[in-house]
């Protein structure tokens, strides 16, 4: 049977990113988000920021073109997971090698000039 286990938990092991899909409530807000992209980067004031996540709102969807972007460490709730299988366990292998180095290379580009 398969433990379930909440963010606590899951503090200090290795990141595990949520299914797309999966339901969240944020800290400090009482609209769910449904989680559509993870590893996402968004430009922020002219700057190019990594989050962990990009989302809509739930049950509304996306409108228009606005995403939400948000990180693990903001979630507070974890209302629904979504699918998961052994496409989306290679997915997880693949963000873990790749995010690092993704947020390594945005750290790396010059500032723009103001």
């Amino acid at each position: 049977m398969e433990e379930k286990r909440t963010e606590e938990a899951m503090a200090g092991e290795k990141k595990e990113f949520l299914p797309l899909g999966s339901i969240v409530l944020l800290n400090g807000s009482v609209k769910k988000l449904m989680i559509l992209a993870r590893g996402a980067i968004a430009n922020m004031k002219g700057e190019q920021r990594f989050f962990d996540y990009g989302a809509c709102t739930y049950p509304e969807g996306v409108i228009g073109d606005t995403m939400l972007y948000f990180n693990g460490k903001d979630i507070v709730k974890v209302i629904s997971r979504g699918y998961s299988d052994e496409e989306e366990d290679l997915m997880q292998e693949n963000l873990m090698r790749n995010v690092e180095l993704l947020k390594n290379r945005l750290a790396e580009q010059p500032a723009e000039a103001k």
